[in-house]
């Protein structure tokens, strides 16, 4: 589906750069910036299809991945505003409104602007607390009012501010006072050397009294870069859960964790990344999937809390 999209998208946004370099080099005014603004475009997007084939062949170094994602996001707004720009110029032609569809496209294009840069700066920096109750009848009584603090995709390496947006997760969770801190997943955006001693120094801060748990996320797996010469998916893995492990987490395999409170459990389960999709990440499990090892040991009756 990420495939057919991204595909669906280039082909529409090489439409609209083509239309636009016809539109301007028609125009006398306009020919000399649509030889420059054509080639520019075609720069960009020989680069940008460059780095995406040697990124997914291995031959992108992992360090590379932060300028690869600045390119992504800048061949993005390029696409956006061709397209809008051929569409604008275009119908205002046809409507014998040039200037005015000119105008509009422009206005378009400045908002499209102003959109991605916040989000790409003040978007990624910002942390929010959203609180959800849940309630239910099978949650034993010492655990009413339990408190979960859940986070995941930090994408260590590929955050803006490093060290200090680590810092601000960090002071966030605790200032949550959970009893226990859930991961989600994908803690690194490529392999284990986003956490290095000072990423796994500011994560070993996050306080809960039952502690903290992950489980591994698709990033996690070290196939995102495939970069196999430095280190193999399996070492990948290994150290990734070292360094978790380091942190004073408890990482969740296909396994379960049971908090005993008085007479009461709990019980924690972490479903690791199927196999199946180790070389497609983001397909469908088409082998029959079979959970119940990881349920090993925990109680039919009572509270399950299931983290995958």
């Amino acid at each position: 589906m990420i495939l057919a999209c991204t595909i669906l998208f280039l082909v529409a946004a090489a439409g609209g750069e083509y239309a636009l370099w016809r539109l301007m080099a028609a125009s006398p005014r306009s020919r000399r910036w649509g030889r420059a603004y054509g080639w520019t475009m075609l720069a960009v997007w020989v680069l940008f299809l460059g780095m995406g084939v040697a990124m997914k062949c291995g031959w992108l170094a992992a360090e590379a991945l932060r300028g690869f994602g600045i390119l992504l996001v800048f061949s993005l707004f390029c696409g956006l505003a061709g397209l809008l720009l051929a569409l604008g110029w275009g119908v205002g032609r046809r409507a014998g409104h040039a200037t005015a569809g000119r105008v509009v496209a422009g206005v378009l294009v400045v908002v499209v602007a102003v959109v991605m840069l916040c989000g790409t700066t003040r978007g990624r920096t910002r942390l929010r607390v959203e609180r959800e109750t849940v309630a239910s009848g099978r949650v034993p009584e010492a655990f009413d009012g339990y408190r979960i603090a859940f986070f995941s995709d930090v994408h260590t390496g590929f955050l803006a501010g490093g060290d200090r947006q680590l810092e601000r997760l960090v002071a966030q969770l605790n200032g949550v006072q959970a009893d226990l801190v859930v991961c989600g997943g994908d803690l690194v955006n490529t392999d284990y050397r986003e956490l290095d001693s000072g990423a796994v120094a500011i994560l070993s801060g996050i306080r809960a009294r039952d502690g903290v748990v992950s489980v591994l996320g698709n990033h996690d797996l070290g196939i995102y870069m495939r970069d196999t010469l430095a280190v193999s998916r399996e070492e990948n893995i290994r150290r990734i859960v070292a360094a978790e492990r380091a942190m004073g987490w408890r990482v969740l395999r296909d396994s379960s964790l049971l908090i005993v409170r008085g007479g009461d459990t709990l019980s924690v389960t972490g479903l690791d990344y199927p196999d199946e999709l180790h070389d497609r990440s983001h397909g469908r499990v088409c082998e029959p999937f079979d959970p119940s090892p990881a349920y090993r040991g925990v109680p039919a009756q009572g509270y399950n809390l299931t983290v995958s």
